[in-house]
């Protein structure tokens, strides 16, 4: 909320906003693309830290057993899948989330 421009709370309150409706009208919308900012942000980190969970033998399948098992195995033809899957859903989920914030934040889409 403190990023918020000072210009769209005066405006909110020239207008009459308060309380709720000014949270409503004014302060969410403000606040809108510093989370979609986070959201992306996250969720790129998420695709890592998920990978790297797997290397560590959590589990005995995933993405990131298969890339720590082919690497151990020398098959790099299923580690370059493994590698490139994982680009991929960063990608689309990142894509998702721009795709996203451009519908939902119509008033940033020049951006």
């Amino acid at each position: 909320m403190w990023a918020i421009d000072r210009k769209l709370l005066e405006a909110g309150a020239a207008y009459g906003a308060t309380g709720l409706s000014r949270f409503r009208h004014v302060i969410l919308p403000g606040a809108m693309p510093f989370v979609f900012s986070g959201l992306k942000t996250a969720t790129g980190t998420a695709v890592v830290v998920v990978t790297a969970v797997e290397f560590t033998g959590a589990t005995t399948t995933g993405l990131g057993y298969l890339i720590w098992n082919s690497w151990q195995l020398f098959s790099p033809e299923k580690l370059y899948v493994g590698l490139v899957v994982i680009g991929l859903i960063g990608a689309l989920v990142t894509t998702i989330l721009s795709r996203s914030e451009k519908l939902l934040l119509p008033w940033r889409r020049e951006r």
